[in-house]
């Protein structure tokens, strides 16, 4: 075998070690990717992105809970619209975006919406050109009679498998893309070093958990600095590249408008290097206008507009130091503690200040990451909603390796002392960051820690929570939202209002409508005693059973002490029932439920291990609970 055969062989070797790594290790994370793959079948069906026929089909996702797709409020009745500002809801964004509802919204005030059909078109309100990218995947596996959306129905099963296995894939390439572009300017050990950091970090914990539009746009952007790095360091040129990195950059940003940042950096790079040719800056620059003008041609036939309503500026808010100062050091968002790296990294300029043609480098690297440190925090959810860590921030990334690459070349040129210092400091450092990000998604913990014991989305505060911060979710039991609250007697405690926060530890997933779920295979309710003796505990729980888990086993103990146990087989409201031995109750008590058949539902894409939907729970002065009130907390 060659040297280049073997070269080759140990590419591929790579990749497939990066994308089982990311396809076991973390947990599956589909939120809003949902239709990225089902718009994609559907726009390769009917050529349209009226996405009416796809929201049908999905029978999962009821159009009170879709907020996926977007309506033009010249589509809807002025009633309508003044009912919706009635009700305090606005449309979507502000100037441009002004013109647009989300679905959810509309369908909670028009009556029958929910429980019909929209009548009204559909379109997608995140971007959707990862969605024409998906294109060759829509035509195979409609080849094979296996797509997401066959035009009759959303295969939930099918969406998280392909979903897995192209994240996994496009996490791994921007891996090799990355050490690719390292190679340029350090030796191997360094460079795999360099890639184990960056792969450990934001890529495992949110790129590679579903088909984001970072887990496209990523590749395409380290992509782009692995050809720059090839011309402007190594001088590998060829007659294409300009066409080529343009493109890479151009759809980039036609991925998620953050990436304006990384690519403006190496645009701006690219026309700042002297080695590079007028000619080549020019073709450089033309090609990405030819894609400025698909992407408004694009936007004005499907929106009306120049811009998508996603990519308006006016949708970032006002600039709030504090949301900034969130950004930076929040325990469960901030940089300071899921990448420490990335604030380590922002001196890079001064270990490079004798190297002018660096020192600019590093200047413009670092204005681009205080660049979407600033347009993160110019979002009212600068958090990111349901997530795991800063995952805003992976727009960052390419303008954080490409310092990284400095810092590196930098401590090349240090003594040995200094050198041995700043790259243990940089290992302590990565260590840490693979210890929060892989141990936080490779458990459903790290993901929960969103919704329980309230959704953060709700209750923002829980952001500055020192006491129970995210990076520390997977390791550290659930407690309740404040200290132990004595639960009331005689009094049903329903679960699907925020008095239930007082009482939900670990396991006890987020409220819905009608019921919260359990999730694994414990789940504890965390109460002090009620000011009465109390002989008899009751809930009413709902089994997931179905054809692969027809049994739910349900064990009930207080106190480490077993109360009962029950053999559930049918999915309908159970009804049960347990005494309470005498001197079970302490001054802090723990009721846990054991689920040993707790599993992810199937055909839904909910990676929870859901075990009984609990509606309501009592402890009662005696056997009996058909006629007891609502608890005074709950009303």
């Amino acid at each position: 075998m060659g040297i280049r055969s073997s070269m080759r062989l140990g590419w591929i070797v790579a990749f497939s070690a990066l994308m089982t790594f990311y396809y076991f290790i973390p947990e599956l994370e589909i939120t809003d990717s949902r239709y990225v793959l089902g718009a994609s079948d559907a726009f390769v069906r009917s050529g349209s992105l009226d996405m009416r026929p796809l929201v049908k089909a999905d029978d999962n996702e009821a159009l009170v809970d879709n907020y996926y797709f977007l309506i033009r409020s010249t589509d809807l009745a002025p009633d309508v619209i003044a009912t919706a500002k009635n009700a305090g809801i606005g449309p979507f964004g502000k100037g441009g975006a002004a013109d647009f509802y989300i679905l959810r919204n509309i369908a909670r005030l028009v009556p029958g919406a929910a429980a019909g059909e929209a009548t009204y078109p559909l379109l997608p309100l995140y971007p959707i050109w990862p969605s024409f990218l998906c294109a060759p995947v829509s035509l195979l596996t409609s080849a094979l009679g296996r797509p997401v959306y066959d035009g009759v129905d959303f295969h939930d099963d099918r969406n998280a498998l392909y979903q897995r296995v192209l994240a996994a894939a496009l996490a791994a390439l921007t891996i090799v893309f990355f050490y690719a572009a390292a190679r340029c300017v350090i030796a191997r050990p360094l460079a795999m070093a360099l890639a184990a950091w960056l792969g450990a970090g934001l890529i495992a914990s949110s790129t590679s958990r579903a088909l984001w539009s970072d887990t496209f746009a990523l590749p395409l952007s380290f992509a782009g600095l692995t050809l720059f790095m090839r011309v402007v360091v190594a001088r590998r040129t060829t007659s294409y590249w300009p066409f080529l990195l343009a493109a890479l950059l151009s759809l980039a940003f036609m991925m998620k408008p953050l990436y304006a940042i990384p690519s403006a950096m190496l645009g701006l790079l690219v026309v700042l290097a002297p080695e590079i040719p007028l000619r080549s800056k020019v073709s450089f620059a033309a090609v990405c206008l030819a894609f400025a003008i698909v992407f408004v041609v694009t936007s004005f036939t499907t929106y009306g507009a120049l811009l998508p309503p996603y990519f308006v500026p006016t949708r970032v808010e006002s600039f709030d130091p504090s949301h900034i100062l969130g950004v930076l050091v929040s325990p469960s968002r901030g940089l300071l503690w899921f990448m420490p790296s990335a604030l380590l990294l922002f001196f890079t300029p001064f270990f490079v200040l004798r190297d002018r043609r660096l020192l600019v480098a590093s200047v413009i690297a670092v204005a681009a990451v205080t660049l979407a440190i600033l347009s993160i925090g110019g979002s009212g959810m600068w958090w990111g909603g349901y997530s795991y860590g800063p995952r805003l921030f992976q727009a960052a990334l390419p303008a954080l390796a490409f310092l990284a690459l400095i810092m590196a070349q930098a401590a090349g040129n240090l003594g040995r002392p200094a050198q041995a210092a700043l790259l243990s400091l940089f290992g302590v450092v990565a260590c840490w960051e693979a210890f929060v990000h892989v141990g936080g998604v490779s458990s459903g913990r790290g993901m929960q820690w969103n919704v329980s014991p309230v959704s953060v989305d709700d209750a923002p505060e829980r952001l500055w929570d020192w006491s129970d911060p995210q990076f520390l979710a997977a390791f550290l039991k659930r407690r309740p939202i404040r200290d132990l609250s004595p639960l009331p007697r005689d009094a049903w405690v329903q679960m699907p209002s925020a008095c239930s926060d007082r009482f939900a530890g670990d396991g006890i997933s987020g409220r819905e409508a009608e019921f919260r779920w359990t999730d694994g295979n414990d789940a504890e309710i965390l109460f002090a005693p009620p000011a009465a003796e109390a002989g008899s505990l009751t809930m009413e729980v709902l089994p997931l059973v179905d054809p692969s888990h027809p049994l739910q086993h349900v064990g009930i103990d207080i106190n480490g002490t077993e109360i009962g146990a029950v053999l559930l087989t049918e999915p309908r409201w159970t009804r049960l029932q347990f005494n309470l031995p005498p001197g079970v109750m302490k001054s802090q008590n723990t009721l846990t439920l054991r689920l040993p058949d707790a599993h992810r539902p199937p055909a839904s894409g909910d990676t929870r291990l859901l075990g009984v939907a609990i509606r309501r729970f009592a402890l009662t002065s005696e056997p009996g609970a058909s006629s007891l009130p609502v608890a005074d907390i709950c009303k």
